[in-house]
């Protein structure tokens, strides 16, 4: 097992940052920072850590599902729409994520 290495682990979010694969996206009430991931340039930067990013946020939607707190739906073009309940948005905000259309909450 590797050991945890904050400062590489710094290192990295700053580069990313820097090369705009990860952007600030606004500022939670609570007054830390809420940041969005850039998919076409993280692929180009660091396509390991997008993936991991991928796996993380498919766990938490199954087990949101799971819970009953996700509605899946599909439009004519077989593309999933997924509706959150309340319960699920603050289920959500527990995981770090942020509800897309209201960041403030």
């Amino acid at each position: 097992m590797e050991e945890y290495d904050k400062e590489a682990e710094d290192a990295l979010f700053a580069y990313l940052m820097d090369v705009g694969a990860i952007q600030i996206d606004g500022v939670s009430k609570d007054g830390e920072f809420l940041y969005k991931i850039d998919p076409e340039k993280m692929k180009e930067y660091c396509p390991e850590l997008l993936e991991v990013f991928h796996e993380d946020l498919e766990e938490s939607l199954m087990d949101l599902f799971d819970k009953g707190l996700v509605d899946v739906q599909y439009n004519e073009d077989l593309e999933a729409i997924f509706s959150v309940s309340k319960d699920g948005i603050e289920e959500i905000e527990k995981y770090g994520f942020y509800h897309m259309d209201d960041p403030e909450n």
